[in-house]
């Protein structure tokens, strides 16, 4: 080609890359630019190093390629914003050289720090991007390790689709299709059950199964279809059966809006609240669940458990996939309907070829394509197939001898590879190099590969200790074996392994024949994550590989070590080291999960299956898994509450007590009946789900007891707080809903849309009040001793009812088409504060309710008050609303309203909106949670913040302040997080967290703020959590009986004729 011609027509590497990864437009990737330059050229061209540095033509300055250079250069400029221009002087003596010449070293350094600088700021900006999107998936429910998980599940899928591997296999696809609709393979038995789909080693059942997930919508009856997809080759998590049950419960709950503590629970409860939520799944939305390669399930400790139910529920469907010489090794129920994989047909294998080829850029010969296709005919396996398509696609047109070429196997052919390798690089070095990579848990980053290649005497002693031929060595096998080869996130991580184990298998059983031979492989990698390897280069150092760099955890040692130490048979170490060692287990329930911690037991477990230690280990932490995966700290509450701490094996005591310095609340809570009653006792079959105790209430000025309704069965109770006991039960009140205290014993209760009024003390009606309330907003508020405000049926009116008669006493409308969405009475029953939600934008409406007139319409240009998070203070003397701007996305902000003026007071704008607020004159503040779950503390005198309170993982919906106004608990109702917690209003400190295994289905704190009571699901007493702080013990609650003490624990009828 003409000289001319080549700089129009042919380009550098260089320039392909900058224009492609660089300059392309819509690629906004950060880029470092350094340009060095030397301010003096070599006097003598004929210097070897020169050419290194310099573009030489005919030992002259090439000025063609200087000119493409300066002109790369001003793109880069204009591209760019992090740059780094270098000059620095060439020494003809000695070249370049950063470690004899001076200012070539002061060069090195000051290139090493910048450059060090700038990666900083754009690996913290990334990061904060990476957090940024995560919070958005934590805020919606989805976990950090779920959300992992589907990321890898839908990378492959997308890799798969977008280079067509998949063709064929219609004939068993229209077999999954038909037990999709009917529920069943068209055979003698016509139940509903799971489909068991059997082949052998790389008959391509993964590719099956992401086939059927791309079909199950296109199934009449099945468009509006839940599909949960687990391939176990991709998942970080689904390694046991405890984690894969998991990981299906933590979707299926999210998908259908349950409590996400019930994918987190012992295995018997999991299987138990799967049996219950299939049988739930309805027709509208229908569930299938596809589970791929289960015969590599880590066994259970105590045997296997029957958790695949043999009959499904007419809505769900179950497809497995196991190898045939692995379902010994798996408990199915007894009846399952299967099908057998077909091998690939010759249209299959002949699709795959193409697209392997098309996928490479290269063609065969006539006559090497028909003996690739013969082979795969007589070898009609998928993986076999993928084998020998890509071996092929690195032929030449020229190359022959395809009896040698073409092996009758997945093993042989793949051996014929390893032949090629150790003839290439050495068997000593492809021996190593994939020893490590067949036995890492998890895959190798390309950085660990390395330093276990440096830190390999037997590969450096082969390169003579030289560390650049070390990487190259690892660099160009790796090129060898990529098509392989898979990558994947773990734990944010990028990893490659092997993409079928067959290949590991191989490996294993060509270099490492012995048992002893596989366990001195995991004994390197034990002691490559322990920093117990040196390199074997010029200083000798050690890998350091601490539990945490920085603030950053060491994600790979806490993943990978306390595996290689199991299969190095080093079960007593990794008891020590990891699994009853306080910093790791910390930072891997922190990190990683508390799944990941449960596996390594369970490993640990299956090598010595009669330690004692290990196994109540193992029960514990499943026991206290899901609070353990809200907050690691708890371990010493957690444990010793479940069993006890007598009970505990002294290893695992001793754990606790150390743990007890670690939690970061301020204290903790206790309980009357033991907490393992209160955390273990799941609900039976009938109450899952169930709201028994649906609403809980102080009284006016007795400390010592609260009163609970229970909507579905019927009754209103008092409870002693001390004794956790029902003192006084009202039976068959029709549909109770909520609770106004007029004074101790004096009772307004919702029933359905009626308000009646009882005695709790003496359990008698009293009398019922005139009408019926709203359907949706059935609002009512105790105005005095002697009457109750109601919002009327329409909402158009406030009405002041009298409780002794029951009749109205008078009414007050708002005007003509405005309809009322909120009610709020101050304690004192002199405000009455109103929502208006048919006036553009929405005001506030407050009336004086002695005098029964509005006083105050209070309004915010092009701005709108959400009363469904508002409150007014104790005295009547403010109210605290959340305000929006009218069709704006900006966050939600509070105004505070001084009633007596009804001017704005205070208004304060977080950076996040709000879902939850309260308001305390006593405690002269108002606490506002954000949707990150942080709590805002504002002084309401000065108007300033407080305290910024973090600790919960999403927004919580209520905030109840104690009546001194120092203490408040905060929850949620959605029950995506369980937990309570109790804060210090004046510390800004939490004192005590506790995390339900079942939903919250009410919550109240109590008068003086030294304890919580909880009604959960499924249960129909109350659990009374008392206070105990660090420094300052037990804090008491107030004892003392309820009204007429001959009354104490009876039952009464006050509806009965």
């Amino acid at each position: 080609m003409p000289v001319d011609l080549q700089d129009v027509y042919l380009t550098s590497v260089l320039e392909d890359e900058i224009e492609n990864f660089v300059m392309k437009p819509g690629v906004n990737n950060p880029v470092v630019y350094i340009n060095r330059s030397f301010v003096t050229q070599p006097q003598n061209p004929q210097q070897p190093q020169a050419r290194d540095y310099f573009d030489l033509l005919s030992n002259q300055l090439d000025s063609k390629a200087k000119s493409k250079v300066d002109s790369l250069a001003s793109k880069l400029d204009s591209r760019c914003t992090e740059k780094l221009q270098m000059s620095l002087s060439w020494c003809d003596e000695t070249g370049f050289s950063p470690r004899s010449n001076p200012e070539h070293v002061k060069y090195l350094d000051s290139l090493c720090e910048q450059y060090y600088g700038k990666m900083k700021v754009l690996l913290e900006s990334s990061m904060k991007q990476v957090l940024v999107q995560a919070e958005n998936f934590r805020q919606k429910g989805v976990s950090s390790n779920l959300h992992e998980e589907l990321v890898n599940l839908f990378k492959h899928i997308f890799i798969k689709n977008s280079f067509k591997f998949f063709g064929g296999r219609e004939a068993i696809l229209k077999k999954i299709e038909s037990y999709i609709a009917s529920g069943h393979t068209g055979q003698s038995d016509t139940a509903v059950r799971p489909l068991l789909l059997t082949g052998s080693h790389g008959s391509g059942a993964s590719g099956i199964c992401i086939l059927t997930n791309g079909i199950v919508h296109t199934v009449p009856g099945w468009e509006g279809s839940v599909c949960v997809l687990r391939i176990l080759k991709l998942s970080t998590r689904a390694r046991t059966v405890e984690t894969m049950l998991h990981c299906i419960l933590e979707q299926v709950c999210l998908a259908y809006d349950l409590p996400m503590s019930y994918a987190t629970r012992s295995l018997k409860e999991q299987q138990k609240l799967f049996y219950n939520i299939l049988e739930k799944v309805t027709a509208k939305n229908p569930l299938i669940i596809i589970m791929d390669g289960l015969q590599d399930l880590i066994p259970t400790p105590g045997g296997q458990v029957e958790w695949i139910p043999a009959e499904l529920p007419p809505n769900v469907r179950i497809i497995v996939t196991a190898t045939e010489d692995g379902l010994q090794k798996m408990k199915l129920p007894s009846s399952t309907h299967s099908l057998s994989i077909p091998p690939f047909t010759k249209e299959e294998g002949e699709f795959l070829l193409n697209r392997i080829l098309e996928l490479h850029s290269r063609t065969l010969t006539p006559s090497q394509r028909g003996e690739v296709i013969s082979a795969i005919e007589r070898c009609p396996s998928p993986i076999y197939a993928v084998t020998l398509s890509a071996m092929a696609s690195h032929w030449h047109s020229y190359t022959s001898d395809m009896q040698n070429r073409i092996k009758g196997s997945t093993e042989e052919q793949f051996g014929l590879l390893l032949d090629e390798m150790d003839e290439k690089y050495g068997v000593d070095c492809v021996k190593q190099i994939l020893g490590y990579f067949s036995c890492a848990k998890t895959g190798l980053t390309d950085n660990e590969l390395i330093d276990l290649v440096l830190c390999d005497k037997v590969i450096m002693n082969k390169l003579d200790g030289d560390a650049f031929a070390a990487r190259s060595v690892w660099n160009r096998l790796c090129i060898d074996i990529e098509y392989l080869l898979m990558y994947r996130m773990v734990y944010g991580l990028i990893t490659f392994q092997w993409k079928h184990s067959v290949f590991a298998d191989c490996v294993m059983k060509r270099y490492f024949p012995k048992a002893e031979d596989i366990q001195a492989v995991h004994r390197l990698l034990m002691q490559y994550y322990e920093g117990n390897l040196k390199l074997n280069v010029s200083l000798g150092s050690t890998i350091p590989q601490p539990i945490k760099f920085g603030n950053t955890f060491n994600l790979r040692k806490l993943t990978e070590l306390p595996y290689q130490m199991v299969k190095s048979g080093c079960v007593e170490k990794v008891k020590t080291q990891c699994l009853l060692n306080l910093e790791f287990l910390m930072a891997k329930m922190e990190s990683v999960g508390v799944d990941g911690v449960i596996e390594d037991v369970a490993m640990a477990v299956q090598i010595n299956p009669n330690d004692q230690e290990l196994q109540q280990l193992y029960q514990l932490l499943q026991m206290s898994a899901f609070a353990l995966s809200l907050d690691p700290s708890r371990l010493w509450m957690q444990f010793t509450s479940r069993v006890g701490k007598a009970s505990l094996c002294p290893p695992i005591q001793q754990l606790c007590d150390e743990s007890k310095s670690v939690i970061h609340d301020e204290g903790w809570f206790e309980t009357k009946s033991p907490v393992s009653h209160v955390l273990d006792q799941m609900p039976s079959d009938e109450k899952v789900g169930q709201a028994l105790v649906t609403g809980i209430f102080k009284l006016k000025t007795d400390p010592a007891h609260v009163v609970t309704v229970s909507t579905s069965q019927k009754k209103v109770q008092v409870w002693n707080l001390t004794s956790g006991k029902a003192v006084r039960t009202l039976m068959n009140i029709p549909q109770p809903r909520n609770v106004r205290m007029v004074d101790d014993y004096r009772a307004v209760v919702l029933c359905n849309r009626e308000l009646k009024v009882f005695d709790l003390n003496q359990g008698t009606l009293l009398s019922e009040l005139k009408g019926v309330l709203n359907v949706e907003r059935p609002y009512f508020e105790i105005m005095d001793e002697n009457h109750a405000v109601t919002l009327s049926r329409n909402r158009m009116y406030v009405n002041i009812m009298e409780l002794e008669t029951g009749s109205q006493e008078s009414t007050f409308k708002v005007g003509e088409d405005r309809f009322l969405d909120s009610l709020f009475v101050s304690a004192d029953g002199q405000m009455c504060v109103c929502g208006d939600e048919v006036q553009k934008p929405f005001p506030l409406l407050v009336w004086d309710l002695p005098n029964k007139k509005l006083i105050h319409d209070m309004r915010i240009p092009n701005h709108e008050f959400l009363t469904s998070m508002a409150a007014i203070s104790h005295d009547g003397q403010y109210v605290v609303s959340v305000c929006k701007e009218v069709d704006d996305p900006a966050p939600n902000f509070l105004t505070i309203y001084d009633l007596q003026s009804g001017q704005m007071y205070k208004k304060w704008t977080p950076e996040v909106s709000t879902c939850a607020v309260a308001i305390s004159s006593a405690g002269h503040c108002v606490v506002n949670c954000l949707e990150t779950g942080t709590l805002m503390v504002w002084d309401l005198v000065a108007g300033g913040l407080r305290h910024e309170l973090s600790g919960h993982r999403q927004g919580v919906d209520r905030i109840l302040i104690s009546d001194s106004g120092t203490r408040c608990v905060s929850y949620s109702t959605n029950n995506i997080d369980q937990t309570v917690k109790l804060w210090d209003l004046t510390k800004g400190a939490c004192l005590a967290s506790f995390t339900s295994d079942v939903p919250l289905t009410s919550c109240e704190l109590s008068m003086d703020g030294n304890a919580v009571i909880l009604g959960l699901e499924g249960r129909e007493d109350i659990v009374v959590l008392q206070l105990c702080l660090k420094e300052g013990g037990l804090q008491m609650i107030t004892d003392g009986s309820y009204g007429d003490d001959s009354l104490k624990d009876k039952e009464f009828d006050p509806m009965a004729k």
